[in-house]
């Protein structure tokens, strides 16, 4: 979790959630709030075009 990962010295700045369905994303949001959301299948038509574009937002 978030939490664990701070506990043991990670800074968590920002956190990207890919998902194919948005029926979890409210939960997300309310957990995590600021959390950046890709629509697998929607904002992105392929695992490579993710690869993409996360080293693009890294």
């Amino acid at each position: 979790t978030i939490e664990e990962l701070r506990s043991i010295g990670y800074d968590i700045d920002d956190v990207i959630y890919v998902d194919d369905r948005v029926i979890h994303i409210d939960g997300v949001k309310m957990a995590v709030p600021g959390v950046d959301f890709i629509h697998m299948w929607v904002d992105v038509k392929s695992f490579e075009e993710l690869k993409q574009l996360l080293q693009k937002l890294g």
